[in-house]
């Protein structure tokens, strides 16, 4: 928690939101390919316990990105923190017919994209 502390003064919200997302264990990687595998098959559960372990990954990506925002994108961390899980959300449900074998370098890339949108 030390590295985001001065980012995450006077954002409760987010204090809480990235304390609870820290205690998440990894996945060893012979779990996370049964999930993958279960996953691309639509099984939801599989694909909540792949997400969740890379929540504490978007944290990064949500501060970076909030530390050079456009000054024109009013979102505050909290919500670049839960629009990076609205990616991984997405990379999950459309894990189908990819090859993935590392899920979060695959939903990185959504976690990105999700974030560098600027909502109008």
């Amino acid at each position: 928690m030390d590295e985001y502390s001065s980012l995450l003064d006077g954002y409760d919200a987010a204090v809480l939101y990235v304390r609870e997302i820290r205690k998440v264990p990894d996945l060893d990687k012979e779990h996370e390919k049964k999930l993958l595998q279960l996953a691309k098959t639509g099984d939801k559960k599989a694909i909540d316990k792949l997400i969740e372990p890379c929540l504490k990954k978007t944290i990064p990506i949500a501060i970076e990105y909030y530390k050079r925002k456009p000054k024109t994108d009013t979102r505050d961390l909290l919500d670049l923190l839960l629009t990076g899980s609205t990616g991984l959300l997405r990379a999950g449900y459309e894990l189908n017919g990819h090859k993935v074998n590392d899920f979060w370098r695959y939903a990185s890339g959504f976690v990105h994209r999700e974030i560098e949108i600027i909502p109008r």
